[in-house]
């Protein structure tokens, strides 16, 4: 009886073991290809930290990066929009951290900001895996981290954008072709991605721009660090797509909204209140 009770929790916390390794790392076939992908995403972090000059063979890695991870969950032609969407969206995150990383002085910060890019790459691969769903022939899904990915990509222009502007005094236009262009890029991806039948009308486009510029070109001005001003954009980034997504699925889910919106207040009113003003 003793050998049959200790067989059963035997076996109870090998199930339990197996659920959580299951949900940590899903997908044991490709853990091991985004464990390694992950790390190369923070190898171009490393190079340029050793010698800022090693700045084209870290854009070149990155490129390398990119091209794999294409290659490993690469699905079909008949879904290549949406894939390239994906791969945008993917590229869009990992050059706008190169580019903040090399405004970084605190060693502090980069250990922080290689741990933040390694475990989003990780998680964004994974889930991207995880999440095949066909609708009517595209490759869609991971809406949820195509947002988080926009949110971090915006944080990371937003941030590059003041630093260009207080280090490098770069005029404003040749600020906004670098860092407004590629966010305007990330917005569209994670609206293919989200599969939004509506935004393909110009309008959606339209208004989705005009408000990231408004607030791009506001942010910029404001006396406060450049984490703030990252926050900001960020913040509009996802106040925009909350809001288009919501629409273009044709009604409003109230209590979703205010929901969502509200939390991302309550937030940025911590941010703004605690926020160093100069």
């Amino acid at each position: 009886m003793a050998y049959l009770a200790w067989l059963q929790r035997d076996r109870l916390s090998r199930r339990a073991w197996l659920s959580l390794r299951n949900i940590v790392l899903p997908g044991r076939a490709g853990d091991k290809r985004w464990v390694a992908l992950a790390l190369g995403s923070i190898m171009p972090l490393l190079l340029t930290w050793y010698d800022p000059r090693l700045l084209p063979s870290a854009v070149m890695l990155l490129t390398l990066m990119v091209a794999a991870s294409w290659w490993s969950l690469w699905p079909g032609l008949h879904v290549w929009r949406s894939f390239l969407a994906w791969g945008v969206s993917f590229g869009v995150f990992l050059v706008s951290w190169l580019a903040l990383w090399m405004f970084l002085e605190n060693p502090w910060y980069r250990v922080v900001f290689m741990i933040v890019v390694g475990v989003t790459t990780w998680w964004y691969l994974n889930e991207w895996s995880r999440a095949k769903l066909t609708l009517q022939g595209e490759y869609l899904g991971a809406s949820t981290a195509a947002l988080m990915l926009g949110f971090l990509s915006a944080f990371a222009l937003g941030s590059t954008a003041e630093s260009l502007l207080v280090y490098l005094a770069l005029p404003i236009p040749m600020i906004f072709m670098y860092c407004y262009q590629p966010l305007i890029l990330a917005f569209g991806a994670c609206a293919h991605v989200s599969g939004w039948r509506l935004v393909h009308l110009w309008q959606y486009w339209l208004v989705g721009a005009l408000a990231l510029f408004q607030v791009m070109l506001v942010a910029l001005w404001w006396p406060t660090s450049f984490y703030v001003v990252g926050y900001t954009l960020a913040a509009a980034f996802t106040v925009v797509i909350l809001v288009l997504r919501h629409d273009a699925q044709g009604f409003f889910n109230r209590v979703s909204l205010w929901r969502e919106l509200s939390t991302l207040g309550a937030i940025s009113f911590i941010v703004f209140l605690g926020a160093r003003w100069f």
